[in-house]
């Protein structure tokens, strides 16, 4: 019995050695119901707390139901008003309730007939028609309100005007609304970023200065202050201090959690000639530190090339190419060149796509650190199937162009670096453009661009490994190459990871939901990407084509039958 037991322990231990996917699986299943069993979060009872809670969990129509419970109580709370007008239009925004919603025009209208609630029924009727973008029907609807400090209502104006396009008079009602001491801290915000915008320093610095706005203007303002008025110090310390000081700690540790993952990747498919960790560390550290330099280089573009700064779509493209896509490979592609530059270390063509690599890692793990501070830890899952890996994959392309040029087709370096670069800065910017104006065709095209990026990456690191001078039969075979259970492990933690955070920032209830919802969006995401990157299946000398043209030659010979 002993040894039935010893030996079913023993294939037991041997089948998650072999699998562990499974042990990830089975440790996820344990903590999840041992937080529903005794970590179990409710939603708040009290009302106002419900309120604050649906709205944090993007749950605005359930927020609104419980506003009309409070307000059918205090019709004269101008504070309730507000809020639920604002509640109101994030729903108008996420296309749940349409624009002319005249159950709400008739309420505020009945309003405007009780002296006591008249102005709070203008208010109203102005705010819904500012939400329809009749912007001249709503400063009418304004006008019309008896007192003309009442809070929110020169904020409203301001906002109207900025509609009109009429900066001048939403300078004034911003000043009005500040003076009144009503609606402060967001009308700073936004008086600080039409100062900004129209390059009036005096102005800008005044709201700096002053005691009771300086807490309100944001850091972007501050930054612009500094590079307008030629405060380099000031500037620098805005820019790096700000961006390590809006870091939190636990969030960071899933940033690195992620780094993790992707540095086990590249040191297990590395398998003909390793590079030395300390090299690859390095590039990495650089990485993280030039990531600050996008947001100078950023500023610096914007100053000099104002097409980048419009509305239009076309200046919203630009702006994504330009000032995203161009500047971030030019600073994640910076170490590389620094660090061979020191070392002169190139043994074979993949080494250049690793190094590339490696900076566009330490690039994304700080940035990862600063997003999963800001927007919480659900996003973890997004960001290292898609922001990570296409900052990976865009790097790449950069010094796959110059592996190839220099290892395989005998090619100009410096004109495939220029294309290279050309190619990854216009595909990372139309990336940027469809995520981060979203409409659902637009983020569909987003993921698609992804999604082949996944592809394309594969391909590239492939063929580097294929055309090395080191390549071996029997390490081409390496279960190195083999890492859908590493990708796979790490999609499910970071799937438990998301549904952690929302139990014990929300509910147990938006917890499940929620991890539902990113679960369901998971399958085809890491079918489209562990697909491919998860097993390299390699073939010396053989070459599969991008379907980016970067340039086609036949490969060259020489190299194609070199061996170890």
């Amino acid at each position: 019995m002993v040894t039935w037991t010893n030996r079913l322990n023993r294939r037991y231990r041997e089948f998650l050695k072999a699998n562990p996917i499974w042990f990830v699986f089975l440790i996820g299943i344990i903590i999840v119901i041992g937080v529903d069993r005794y970590a179990k979060q409710e939603p708040p009872q009290d009302l106002k707390q419900r309120i604050d809670y649906f709205k944090a969990v993007g749950m605005p129509a359930e927020a609104e139901q419980m506003y009309q419970q409070l307000l059918a109580g205090d019709r004269l709370h101008l504070d309730l008003h507000y809020a639920f007008l604002e509640n109101h239009l994030a729903i108008i925004e996420a296309g749940n309730r349409p624009k002319d919603d005249q159950e709400l025009v008739n309420y505020y209208t009945f309003l405007t007939m009780n002296p006591a609630t008249q102005d709070i029924g203008m208010f109203g009727l102005g705010f819904l028609a500012a939400a329809r973008e009749d912007f001249s029907k709503a400063i009418e609807l304004y006008s019309q309100i008896q007192d003309k400090d009442q809070k929110y209502l020169n904020y409203v104006l301001a906002k109207a005007y900025q509609g009109l396009d009429e900066p001048d008079l939403a300078e004034k009602y911003f000043l009005r609304e500040i003076t009144v001491n009503g609606y402060v801290s967001v009308s700073v915000k936004e008086l600080a970023s039409l100062y900004a915008d129209q390059n009036k320093n005096d102005q800008l610095r005044s709201l700096v200065m002053n005691s009771q706005t300086a807490p309100f203007v944001e850091l972007a303002d501050r930054r612009k202050l500094a590079y307008l008025t030629g405060d380099i110090i000031g500037y620098l310390k805005l820019t790096v201090l700000g961006c390590y000081q809006a870091i939190e700690f636990t969030p960071s540790m899933v940033a690195v959690l992620i780094c993790l993952v992707w540095v086990n990747y590249f040191r297990r498919i590395d398998i003909f000639k390793k590079e030395p960790l300390w090299l690859l560390l390095c590039i990495f550290f650089f990485g993280a530190v030039t990531a600050v330099f996008a947001l100078l280089l950023g500023d610096l573009i914007k100053g000099y090339y104002p097409f980048t700064c419009g509305e239009s779509r076309w200046c919203l493209m630009m702006a994504s190419i330009v000032r995203i896509g161009l500047v971030e490979e030019v600073v994640k592609f910076l170490p590389v060149l620094v660090i061979l530059f020191v070392v002169r270390r190139v043994s074979e063509p993949f080494d250049l796509v690793v190094y590339g690599s490696f900076s566009a890692l330490g690039f994304a793990t700080l940035e990862n650190m600063f997003y999963f501070s800001r927007y919480g830890l659900e996003i973890a899952f997004f960001r290292f199937f898609f922001s990570t890996l296409m900052h990976l994959s865009m790097t790449s392309i950069i010094c796959y162009a110059w592996a190839k040029a220099r290892f395989i087709f005998k090619e100009n370096s410096l004109i495939a670096l220029l294309r290279g670069l050309l190619i990854a800065a216009t595909i990372h910017g139309l990336f940027d453009f469809f995520v981060l104006n979203p409409t659902s065709g637009q983020y569909a095209l987003g993921m698609a661009i992804a999604f082949i990026m996944a592809r394309e990456y594969y391909r590239m690191l492939r063929n580097t490994l294929n055309f090395s001078p080191f390549f071996n039969e029997d390490l081409a075979s390496s279960c190195g190459l083999k890492n859908n259970q590493l990708l796979l492990s790490a999609g499910v933690i970071l799937l438990l990871i998301a549904f952690l955070y929302s139990n014990f920032e929300f509910s147990t209830e938006i917890a499940r939901s929620r991890t539902l919802q990113i679960g369901i969006f998971a399958l085809p995401t890491m079918t489209a990407v562990i697909g491919p990157l998860g097993k390299l299946g390699l073939s010396r000398g053989k070459f599969n084509p991008l379907l980016i043209k970067i340039k086609l030659k036949e490969p060259h010979p020489g190299l194609a039958g070199s061996s170890s």
